[in-house]
């Protein structure tokens, strides 16, 4: 999920006319030096929030003068550092105009306030959460902290007691052997039951989620899953070294666009720190094909659900397979990849050969994808830029190769709109709570009849979802 795009881009706008005057050899200077006020920056936005959070606690106005205070240290010494290469234009105003603009839309990204603490919807009677991860330093809440992979193809886990369990992660959730997971994994996947088959769905989340964010969101879209759709399965969730909301948008990727070089970074940056995961992705495919489905006695359908930036994991991942794993569906929500990428031979010809069925969410309306279009342009394919989540999949636009059969791409542009998505900022998640698209999320894993979809002429892949 590209959380600060809109941040990024207007305190931008503040940095760059000094930028422009800066001397050739004062260059890297200046770039370093805005990179450190983008930062500074966020944190004011952060340290905001905090004011008024404190405020509303203790009945009191909020401090300001705190973060004005520490924004213009921070600022003094950047500029310090750059010998003047990137001068502040001193214009604190237009910096808290900018943070108070995008607060909402950043918060959005996380998607609607839901409630915490464990599932209660009818038929979930699990006794565990479950949750994945090669984060190397799990509950690390910056890069500076060490928000990287760890040694590749390792993994830990995680489970907390309760269904769903998303209110006070780092409390709740505690780290046990790969038995005791599998172990507890196996019994409550036996309650997940339908038409003869079990179901079990591993999510991936997007950018700008810490552990603690990634194991809420995963626990908070089980829920839903079963509370608006019905949906008998159990969902479980793998978290990629994502940073947090502002680090994400400051350090999306160090190279140009995909397929990735022969021998990437593996950490650094966000998309360094999804290609230093593919290892870890394939172990613990590998891992739920040896020891779960085909140990099952009762056959188990087993689904991937990737949000956001977690497509581009998904094909990452999967495209290093060290030997096929069977996945039943593949829910590819609001896709931040090139719109390309599942044609023939493209990048994500993986996801294709893969998944035995695949479903491409997306909106027309996704002013997150839209905005990731534009400022990261230089790190996206520069022939085929425009997102996967926001127009689909090639199949009725002219199609530069064919598209696999097993691609199916819904267009939720008349569902993601007032009053089911309350304000545009939050379209981008809305596939994680809204309940006409968790409707259809759960025909499609349990290879329903969709009847409120409409086929899109001239195409035999390509549907819109009605309200």
């Amino acid at each position: 999920m590209v959380r600060t795009l809109g941040t990024r881009a207007l305190i931008a706008c503040l940095l760059l006319p000094a930028l422009a005057t800066a001397k050739p050899d004062d260059a890297t200077r200046g770039r370093r030096c805005e990179a450190a006020k983008l930062s500074a920056a966020g944190r004011y936005q952060l340290c905001l929030a905090d004011a008024d959070a404190r405020a509303v606690a203790k009945q009191t106005q909020a401090d300001y003068a705190r973060c004005d205070k520490q924004l213009r240290a921070k600022w003094r010494k950047a500029e310090q550092r750059a010998g003047g290469a990137c001068p502040t234009t001193s214009d604190l105003p237009r910096v808290r105009l900018a943070a108070t603009r995008h607060g909402a839309a950043i918060a959005a990204l996380i998607h609607e306030p839901q409630g915490s603490g464990v599932c209660t919807a009818p038929g979930v009677q699990f006794a565990y959460s479950y949750m994945v991860t090669n984060r190397a330093t799990p509950f690390a809440t910056s890069r500076s902290d060490g928000i990287v992979p760890s040694a590749p193809g390792t993994l830990t886990f995680w489970t907390a007691p309760g269904a769903y369990q998303s209110s006070d992660p780092q409390t709740n959730y505690t780290e046990v052997t790969q038995a005791v997971f599998l172990e507890r994994l196996s019994a409550d996947l036996a309650l997940a039951t339908s038409a003869g088959k079990l179901h079990l769905g591993m999510y991936v989340h997007g950018l700008g989620n810490v552990f603690t964010d990634a194991i809420t969101e995963a626990a908070q879209f089980g829920c839903a899953l079963a509370s608006a759709g019905g949906w008998p399965g159990l969902l479980i969730g793998f978290s990629w070294p994502s940073y947090d909301v502002f680090e994400s948008g400051i350090y999306y990727a160090t190279a140009g666009p995909p397929p990735p070089p022969v021998t990437p970074q593996t950490s650094g940056s966000i998309r360094d720190n999804v290609l230093g995961s593919r290892q870890s992705f394939d172990a613990i495919l590998q891992l739920l094909d040896t020891e779960v489905v085909k140990t099952s006695i009762t056959p188990v359908e087993l689904s991937l659900l990737t949000h956001s930036e977690g497509n581009y994991m998904l094909m990452t991942g999967l495209g290093a397979l060290t030997k096929p794993v069977p996945v039943n569906n593949c829910l590819m929500l609001a896709a931040d990849i090139s719109a390309v990428s599942l044609q023939d031979g493209e990048q994500g010809q993986a996801i294709a050969t893969t998944c035995g069925q695949v479903t491409v969410y997306y909106s027309g309306a996704d002013e997150t994808l839209n905005s990731s279009n534009y400022e990261f342009f230089q790190y996206h394919r520069s022939d085929y830029p425009t997102r996967l989540g926001v127009i689909g999949p090639y199949y009725y636009l002219p199609a530069p190769k064919a598209l696999n059969p097993n691609v199916t791409g819904l267009d939720c542009s008349a569902v993601t709109v007032f009053p089911a998505v309350s304000s545009i900022i939050y379209v981008h998640s809305s596939y994680l709570y809204v309940p006409a698209l968790i409707t259809d999320e759960v025909q499609t894993l349990l290879s329903a009849a969709h009847p409120k979809r409409t086929a899109i002429p001239g195409t035999t892949q390509g549907f819109v979802l009605q309200p």
